[in-house]
């Protein structure tokens, strides 16, 4: 099951959050038919509104961990080693970094947040000092490809050795103003 969090937090500090998010597996949605009742339900309550169709499960490797995290930045070599102290201690193969806030991301900086296991990385800009997001993996146990960049959004095809492949698509828009 894929669980979605959101930082409690956005206060702006020295030190990045603790709060940050793991997947550990990811099925499909609708896990089964919906319901007569449900339908019957959708159809008397919201007419205009249907039920989502019914999805094919997919093989999915259910041992997979991913992190998702805003960090808040990049740019302080502190920020990157308390990310990357955390970032060890999930045995994740992805790692999503939003609010990178940086306009470039070398490989020394993906190796300093990181460590050496997270040897492939692709990035979508900051917009000046907002936004930004790192997308890393390790290339032993995952595949990513097909990157799609927009402004505040970067899509990727994930393929592991025992699943199918998959789309993973990583957010960040910057609040107005």
């Amino acid at each position: 099951m894929m669980t979605y969090l959101q930082h409690p937090s956005h206060s702006r500090c020295s030190q990045p959050s603790p709060h940050w998010l793991i997947a550990t597996s990811v099925r499909a949605w609708p896990p089964q038919q919906p319901s007569r009742q449900a339908t019957l339900w959708y159809a008397r309550h919201e007419p205009y509104a249907h039920p989502p169709p019914p999805a094919d499960l997919v093989c999915m490797d259910h041992n997979l961990r991913l992190v998702v995290w805003n960090v808040r930045g990049l740019n302080a070599r502190a920020r990157r080693m308390a990310i990357r102290s955390l970032i060890v201690t999930t045995s994740a193969s992805i790692v999503c970094l939003q609010e990178t806030k940086m306009a470039l991301i070398c490989s020394s900086v993906v190796l300093d947040t990181l460590g050496s296991e997270f040897d492939d990385y692709t990035y979508l800009l900051a917009q000046g000092t907002r936004g930004g997001i790192l997308l890393a993996w390790k290339s032993s146990t995952v595949t990513i490809t097909d990157p799609l960049f927009t402004m505040n959004a970067l899509t990727t095809k994930v393929t592991t050795a025992t699943g199918a492949p998959w789309w993973l698509s990583v957010v960040y828009a910057p609040p107005p103003g």
